[in-house]
């Protein structure tokens, strides 16, 4: 069996082993997915290694390139995403084998560490590996209709909101057009948090391929906030998910009230929920706005160093000032 870096002749080959062991559960097994994800990534292109058997791909490891900046310094992260063992060859160690060596090489290649948000299966083979959990991401949560998310806890069948994704108000490609690209660069004054840029909310909100994302666009000039949301189905009802708040200005954010009041009337959540660390003037504002403490009931964070400098204060999750859009698994 060998073991080698793939190449994008291997994505056909790729995705045909992510079916035979995957199925299609989760996320579609495309072209277009994985060349999204792991190809058109405005932080790099993903280093993927592929156990190969007679010419067949019995194995895959990939790990999706991010970028965290702390105290003025930027960090090459990666997050540990796509992995697949075909059916027939599973129990002989290939995804640990993959992993390792993977983890092995991005380490030779100057990257700091890697992160990614393993469910209950996986997390134990993750912590034998070398990873450490970090913790909960903390999310605050804005409850609407108690009523009803009782009745749907229950039994009763949750129905998303019907919105025509073309409508101009609630259309995040209009909201990105008329959004001061100077906005998605404003610097969170503490934690650990994701550059971005219009053109990595471009990619990572507009051009995915399995979710449509809405955007409110709120005030102009110098005080503008956007908001980036989608509405999902659970089993308490319909929560809207903010997975990005924006904002050029604090002042800006004094406006996050009427944004929230303008979208529910036409979504009519049973409840909101956003991830907030580290910014104190976002704080104040979701507050004002009706959210919560924050609850830890977000992804589960984990966490591999790869090289000795990586600050012990990341063991902990307070420092992380990631948003649910950061973290969601796609």
């Amino acid at each position: 069996m060998q073991i080698r870096p793939a190449v994008h002749d291997d994505i056909p080959e790729i995705l045909a082993c992510l079916k035979r062991s995957l199925g299609e559960v989760s996320s579609p097994k495309t072209f277009d997915y994985w060349s999204w994800k792991h190809i058109d990534n405005p932080f790099g292109e993903s280093p993927v290694l592929l156990a190969v058997d007679k010419g067949k791909v019995v194995g895959v490891r990939a790990f999706m390139r991010w970028k965290w900046r702390w105290k003025g310094k930027n960090y090459s992260a990666l997050r540990a995403v796509d992995t697949a063992t075909d059916p027939d060859y599973q129990g002989q160690g290939i995804f640990k084998k993959l992993t390792l060596s993977l983890v092995d090489s991005c380490s030779k290649n100057g990257d700091d560490f890697i992160f990614n948000t393993p469910n209950k299966q996986s997390k134990p083979g993750y912590l034998k590996m070398g990873w450490s959990e970090v913790g909960k991401l903390p999310v605050r949560l804005k409850i609407r209709r108690p009523i009803n998310m009782a009745r749907n806890y229950f039994g009763r069948e949750v129905e998303l909101p019907e919105v025509d994704h073309a409508l101009p108000i609630f259309n995040l490609k209009t909201a990105l057009r008329n959004f001061d690209d100077s906005i998605a660069r404003y610097p969170r004054p503490s934690g650990i948090y994701t550059l971005k840029n219009k053109s990595y909310l471009t990619w990572r909100y507009i051009n995915c391929p399995i979710l449509h994302y809405y955007g409110y666009l709120e005030g102009e000039g110098e005080q503008q906030a956007l908001l980036i949301f989608y509405p999902k189905k659970q089993k308490l009802g319909v929560e809207l998910r903010i997975c990005e708040i924006q904002a050029n200005n604090p002042l800006a954010l004094n406006k996050l009230s009427r944004a929230l009041r303008i979208i529910e009337r036409r979504f009519r959540p049973d409840y909101w929920s956003v991830a907030n660390l580290g910014d104190s003037v976002l704080t104040e504002a979701l507050k004002s706005a009706g959210f919560g403490k924050p609850r830890k009931v977000g992804p589960v964070v984990t966490l591999r160093p790869l090289k000795e400098h990586i600050p012990s204060d990341w063991f902990d999750i307070n420092p992380w000032d990631a948003t649910l859009g950061d973290l969601e698994l796609f």
